[in-house]
């Protein structure tokens, strides 16, 4: 029986020499790349969902069963063309971060990096992509939250219209804050769950069967959204404002002086349940993206490294 159990396909991540860490910088950014294609087209429709639950209630979502199949599901790909322009440049942005900040911190290769070098790896290659992230996200959630179909270029020029450079930047201190600290648990518990899972019988020397990537990665992807979801609800709202005076006059009460103002008036609303409305969707969304994405960079990164390392 442990013979059988042995003979199952396993997934080795190569560890990176120190004498090509250029080569390992090429290696992360082009598997960050590939994995951050792969999370887009996993988890546009859940996060859809999300906004509109976080957004407009139940309401919202329930009024799309009277469309037609096609029309549904162009709903939920709705916003999408942002965060597959950004995706590939801010994953392989994150994950090559990511790699020089462990090696900074931890430079012995043939050694595991201590788990808190994971999260504050995770947490610093994330700030310099919130830059690039906030933009996107404003134009995909005003996409997602808005009842008109709004076009990428549209709601581009719409924002420049009312509010110019600055509209793309609204609600960037919660972006930032929910983005790194977000992506600090993301990685530890990515890195945990595979070290807990590395005393099974189908791991040898650090070679992880891929479904038990998999499921690390599930289990990162849910617990990274479950530490700053109260934020993100706040960061949606922030970000689905109202833009022309119009829609200020017909939605007041969507209105915000800053994010302070926001988390009052949210609470006001619904209290303490009101900050996980839509957390379902986000952890089934969480669990299959990260699945994908994680495993996903370990095999891209580990081809790479056996195919161009030498």
């Amino acid at each position: 029986m442990q013979e059988q159990q042995l003979k199952q396909p396993l997934v080795e991540v190569q560890l990176p020499s120190k004498g090509h860490a250029q080569h390992c910088k090429m290696c992360a950014t082009i598997s960050g790349a590939t994995a951050g294609a792969v999370g887009v087209l996993v988890g546009q429709p859940f996060d859809t969902l999300k906004v509109r639950l976080q957004v407009s209630g139940a309401k919202s979502v329930a009024s799309t069963e009277t469309r037609s199949f096609v029309k549904t599901l162009a709903m939920y790909y709705r916003g999408s063309g942002p965060p597959v322009i950004s995706s590939g440049l801010v994953s392989s942005l994150n994950f090559t971060g990511f790699e020089a900040i462990k090696r900074l911190f931890h430079r012995e290769d043939m050694h595991r990096a201590p788990l808190f070098v994971h999260w504050v790896s995770g947490f610093g290659g994330a700030i310099p992509v919130t830059v690039i992230t906030c933009p996107s996200q404003n134009i995909k959630i005003l996409q997602q939250a808005g009842e008109e179909r709004l076009g990428m270029i549209e709601c581009l020029r719409k924002i420049f219209k009312t509010s110019g450079l600055r509209g793309l930047y609204r609600g960037y201190c919660i972006h930032s804050i929910l983005e790194t600290f977000g992506r600090g648990w993301y990685m530890v518990t990515y890195e945990t769950v595979k070290r807990r899972l590395d005393d099974t019988p189908e791991v040898l020397g650090g070679q992880i069967s891929l479904h038990r990537r998999m499921l690390a990665g599930a289990c990162a992807g849910m617990a990274g959204w479950s530490s700053i979801y109260p934020l993100d609800v706040i960061r949606s709202r922030i970000m689905a404002q109202p833009l022309t005076e119009k829609e200020k006059l017909a939605n007041p009460k969507m209105l915000f002086s800053n994010s302070l103002d926001c988390i009052m008036k949210t609470y006001s609303e619904g209290g303490i349940p009101i900050f996980f409305r839509g957390i379902g969707f986000s952890l089934v969304r969480a669990a299959p993206v990260a699945a994908c994405v994680l495993p996903t960079y370990d095999l891209a990164y580990s081809w790479l490294q056996s195919t161009f390392g030498s």
